[in-house]
């Protein structure tokens, strides 16, 4: 039994935790690690997004989730799930188009889980990012000449949306995982023919390790190939130009046999598609070990620190910006497939709703 059994301590950041210097002092970290030590609970509430927060996590003993954006968001701090959201319904945009309106001077932050923007920016939003230390994109909330309503919403919620909006452009991983097809169901569908290819990454110095080719020869494998073509039938699109036989010829297999390596993905198709992988290795006395996550932050975030060795989630333009915006070292090993993005019809059963915008 420990002193502090049962007992939750939850710390706001800015003004709390953190001094003048925004740093925390030597001295909060060791009596957390303490009270942690001695059956307590210790928890991050704090008005920040988690990516706002990453340079102080690593300090503390976090052992409960936190709460982020002033409790839109909880994340489990030891899986890195989210674990609870709430985000603004469809009223936000009229109402800050209103303040804007009427108080011009204000500005208007918006959050998302690892994303942040500005509709109206000013001197003390310019400085509150700065404090924040963290990227942010400035949007004209008033672009919008067909005048439709767009509602902005975690890519993993979309498809729990659909019923309650007009029309949802819905990530194909996340449709899959919800039982739609984008070729049968999708109002409009993008062309196979894309740039938005989704590769398998690791850090940066690990690309010619032998665990790497190995990796990368399972995923590229004439095996990998046929079952994308077989199961899902144009949703998702092999990008393989010469697919090999499962292995790479200039890696030692009998000195990888034995060894396990850690990947990352998304549920479907991603985390199927390294299933067909995991038993090619498996022939090799290698063991591949699949984690699966339902976010596109957490599998950069665990191949940066090396928690996992590789993951394969996301498409090229996604890694590069994520790396552009977070400082990391993600780089491409091999491209796998593409996957047509499309336009699902929630009350709406076709495109006649959107008049000219159809066109």
């Amino acid at each position: 039994m420990g002193k502090f059994d049962g007992v939750l301590l939850a710390s706001d950041m800015d003004g709390t935790l953190l001094n003048d210097q925004r740093q925390i002092d030597r001295g909060n970290i060791e009596a957390l690690e303490y009270f942690t030590q001695n059956g307590g609970y210790f928890a991050l509430a704090t008005g920040r997004t988690r990516p706002a927060t990453d340079a102080y996590r690593s300090l503390l003993p976090c052992n409960c989730p936190g709460v982020y954006l002033n409790g839109a968001i909880l994340c489990d701090e030891r899986t890195r799930e989210i674990v609870y959201m709430e985000g603004l319904d469809a009223r936000a945009r009229t109402i800050a188009k209103r303040i804007m309106k009427q108080y011009p001077h204000i500005g208007i932050e918006v959050f998302l889980l690892d994303r942040s923007y500005v509709c109206n920016m000013c001197e003390t939003t310019r400085i509150h990012f700065e404090n924040l230390d963290i990227p942010y994109t400035v949007l004209d909330i008033d672009e919008n000449p067909l005048g439709i309503e767009f509602v902005e919403a975690e890519a993993a919620m979309l498809p729990n949306l659909l019923a309650d909006v007009d029309y949802a452009i819905i990530n194909n991983n996340y449709a899959l995982d919800a039982g739609l097809n984008p070729v049968e169901q999708g109002l409009l569908i993008e062309s196979a023919d894309s740039p938005y290819v989704n590769v398998l990454c690791v850090k940066e110095g690990n690309e010619e390790t032998p665990a790497a080719k190995a990796l990368a020869a399972a995923l590229t494998s004439q095996q990998v190939v046929n079952f994308i073509t077989n199961t899902y039938g144009g949703s998702a699109v092999a990008t393989v130009a010469e697919p090999t036989d499962g292995y790479a010829a200039d890696v030692d297999y009998a000195a990888l046999a034995g060894t396990t390596i850690t990947v990352c993905g998304t549920p479907v198709p991603h985390v199927e598609v390294l299933n067909i992988a995991k038993d090619i290795l498996a022939a090799k006395d290698i063991t591949l070990d699949v984690v699966t996550v339902t976010d596109y932050v957490t599998p950069n975030e665990m191949v940066e620190s090396g928690d996992i060795f590789a993951n394969y989630f996301a498409h090229q333009p996604y890694q590069d910006d994520f790396n552009a915006q977070n400082g990391t070292h993600i780089v491409t090993i091999a491209g796998i497939h593409v996957e047509p993005m499309a336009l699902y019809g929630g009350k709406q059963a076709d495109l006649a709703a959107l008049g000219t915008a159809a066109e």
